[in-house]
């Protein structure tokens, strides 16, 4: 009995123990949490030291000795950082390849042998300036460029899972977000301008209210499809669920910190962040801009899986327009429905014995109602759809959740900006609250705050662009981490270049194509890819294996688009229409996905620019995936090329590669004729943009005798089987690295 009371005793005397302790830990943790949260001014102020989060700078042009290349001041800064390694530029590239290496930047396409001439037949000094000219007004470049921004906001034409290869759920209209970005591009819209409509185009016109909506209001509409990229389940029933409501949130969030401010604030969705000086209730402050629209007790599902489902779907004209729409159908319906009533026991007569009863009579009238009712709904109108983003209700309240768990929810905040971008940590970051009108202004507030002129947010969102741009043309960025600004994130190669391209950047009122110019004229642009050997006193690969300096120029693999299309454009193919619904794509038994010819608007839209084919999660195109096109779960800052085996044979073995190199060698022989010295030459001239040298030349002819010689003893004839070399050899030029590489 003693023993069993001894026992009882200690257990209780354990578990008094444990509930001792556990008090004490909870008495430091909140201790603790009150010193953070008296310490976080301070840490928010140190924090504000970084260079990412300080107001512009106004670094001067540094003085070289090597003067004489120097065509640009991108060129001064870079060259400062070389010399005092007693380094220096390499030579400048052919021009062959500098026109090759500018058509690629700009356009995503090989210029054509009739460009490369004009371009090296002119002999003013200013050629090149005038080439990249013509190539910034290129329609084209706004296909190009605007796939990089596509990119970097995780935009895709479907929505759901994405876990099926042929249950493709795309909301109707989607595809006018990516249209507005490459017409944005196009035109050069001023960058804190593209940033604004997109962030709260709907909450800077008043489109409730409009009589008629005009293209500015569609385009203000159409630009808050960047808030709509997140991967969003509530398509269906059962994912139509808090959890996954939260998570629009969470990961919408995500995306604007990663794309606009280049920093990784989701962290803070269940913490302080542990790096940068971005608090959690920054977080929820943030979140509580989007709240109104992303409202999870008011939340409209992303697909209409029902009828009566309301979706987030805006019709792309007025109430007004959409009331005289009705009006002017309410007849053409009623006369559709009685002609229906007319065709009914006809058609049912024809369905029992396959139409034999019918007389020529009736079978005479059912073609007539036919014709009427195809006449008659031909003549009816409707309207189209948008996939905005837009206040659904007045603004609930947000909380701040522990742990990031939407069934902890702590105090209520107020939406307002990052303390660390503010112009004092605690002053000037809460937005105007509205909580009785559907327009709070909240993403208005958020979109003004951030595009502030000679405010730290202005200089952030400059220095992550600018950072992009110079990413994308030559194939890192000054900020290596470009989706990381933070304190653990790289700091910049030529931070003073950084500070004076942004700087220029907003001068030039936020334009990226005179950035872009700047910078493609620079000494730094032209140089040769091959690297220094001479002229220099120190070893260049020695000193900076990896390149960081640009002493030369980077050599780049392709993207997957370029690719695609550069295969297309050098067969003679491509199919250049611009705008409209994805090109729809299907999963084939063995594997490969490729575009459903059974769903094109018109056969040759197979061959349209790869920026236009349906873009998923998952199931992209196989010449696409293989070549690194991303699988985007939120953004994409930088693509991360491979060189891998299934590229190899992808190209040796793909149909659509062969089916190319086929045209491509009609293509040849359209220019050349049956002369085998005037093929190959003009096979190289599409490809490779150039002539082939004296041993191309010697080793093209025997491949293609080989090749030919092989094809006639199958039973071909002489003339088939030398259009099977040139196909063979046009086929190898495609699998060249030249091809698939920008020098």
């Amino acid at each position: 009995m003693g023993r069993i009371m001894f026992r009882v005793s200690n257990a209780f005397d354990w578990r008094v123990f444990v509930f001792f302790i556990t008090c004490l830990s909870l008495l430091a943790i909140e201790r603790r949490f009150c010193v953070l949260a008296d310490e976080r001014d301070d840490v928010i102020a140190e924090g504000r030291k970084h260079w990412a989060f300080q107001k512009l700078a106004r670094p001067d042009l540094p003085q070289v000795r090597d003067v004489r290349r120097v065509r640009s001041p991108v060129d001064a800064f870079v060259l400062k950082e070389l010399e005092t390694r007693k380094l220096t530029f390499a030579a400048d590239a052919e021009r062959v390849t500098l026109v090759r290496r500018a058509y690629l930047d700009l356009t995503g396409l090989p210029p054509s042998p009739e460009q490369v001439d004009d371009f090296l037949n002119d002999k003013r000094p200013n050629t090149y300036e005038l080439l990249i000219d013509r190539l910034l007004a290129s329609p084209n470049f706004g296909e190009r460029w605007g796939r990089h921004w596509l990119d970097v906001v995780g935009y895709v034409d479907t929505v759901g899972f994405d876990i099926d290869a042929n249950l493709i759920i795309m909301p109707e209209g989607k595809w006018k977000y990516r249209h507005y970005v490459i017409r944005s591009f196009n035109a050069d819209k001023p960058y804190g301008q593209f940033v604004r409509e997109q962030l709260a185009g709907d909450e800077m016109i008043d489109w409730r209210n409009a009589a008629k909506f005009n293209d500015e209001i569609r385009d203000q509409l159409i630009a808050t499809g960047f808030l709509r990229t997140a991967q969003d389940f509530t398509h269906e029933p059962e994912s139509f669920i808090k959890s996954n409501m939260y998570n629009v949130l969470h990961d919408t969030i995500e995306i604007v910190g990663s794309s606009l401010m280049g920093l990784t604030i989701q962290c803070c969705r269940c913490h302080d962040h542990k790096f940068d000086p971005v608090l959690q209730q920054d977080y929820y402050e943030l979140m509580a801009c989007l709240t109104p629209a992303y409202n999870p007790d008011k939340w409209k599902a992303v697909y209409p899986w029902k009828p009566e489902i309301t979706e987030r779907g805006l019709p792309d004209v007025s109430p007004a327009e959409q009331a005289a729409i009705e009006k002017h159908n309410a007849p053409i319906n009623q006369s559709i429905a009685e002609l229906n009533k007319q065709i009914g026991p006809l058609n049912e007569k024809a369905k029992q014995d396959d139409g034999k009863s019918l007389t020529e009579t009736e079978k005479s009238q059912i073609e007539k109602l036919k014709r009427q009712i195809a006449d008659l709904e031909g003549r009816r109108r409707g309207w189209g759809k948008i996939q905005a983003l837009y206040n659904v209700d007045k603004p609930p309240a947000t909380r701040l959740l522990t742990r990031g768990n939407f069934r902890t929810p702590g105090d209520e905040v107020q939406p307002a900006f990052l303390r660390v971008l503010a112009e004092t940590p605690n002053e000037g970051t809460q937005f105007p609250i509205q909580t009785d009108s559907e327009i709070s202004g909240r993403r208005a507030a958020l979109a003004t705050t951030l595009t502030q002129p000679g405010s730290r947010a202005e200089a952030l969102l400059a220095r992550v662009i600018v950072n992009r741009i110079w990413q994308h043309l030559f194939g890192r960025g000054l900020v290596p981490t470009a989706d990381n600004f933070g304190i653990n994130g790289e700091p910049p190669t030529h931070p003073e270049l950084l500070e004076w391209l942004s700087r220029e950047f907003l001068r030039n009122g936020s334009r990226i194509k005179p950035l872009i110019r700047q910078i493609m004229v620079s000494t730094v642009y032209r140089q040769s890819s091959a690297g220094q050997v001479s002229n220099v006193s120190a070893n260049p690969q020695a000193i900076d294996p990896e390149n960081r300096l640009l002493w030369h120029m980077p050599l780049r693999r392709l993207e997957s688009e370029v690719i695609r299309d550069a295969i297309l454009s050098v067969s003679g193919t491509l199919d250049s229409t611009m705008g409209g619904e994805p090109i729809q794509l299907k999963a084939r038994k063995d594997g490969l996905v490729v575009a459903d010819i059974e769903k094109l608007p018109y056969p040759a839209a197979k061959w349209r620019r790869s920026v236009y084919l349906l873009t998923r999660r998952q199931y992209n195109h196989s010449i696409l995936t293989t070549f690194d096109q991303p699988a985007i779960a939120t953004t994409c800052a930088q693509r991360k090329p491979s060189a891998v085996v299934s590229q190899s044979l992808m190209m040796m073995n793909d149909a659509f590669v062969f089916d190319q190199s086929e045209r491509f060698a009609d293509a040849v022989t359209t220019r050349a004729g049956l002369s085998r010295d005037g093929q190959i030459k003009w096979a190289f001239r599409l490809a490779l943009c150039r002539a082939p040298n004296d041993e191309e030349k010697r080793l093209s002819q025997e491949s293609m005798q080989k090749q030919a010689t092989v094809f006639q003893k199958t039973g071909l004839s002489s003339d088939d089987s030398d259009r099977k070399a040139l196909v063979q050899l046009c086929h190898t030029l495609l699998n060249t690295s030249e091809f698939l590489y920008a020098e």
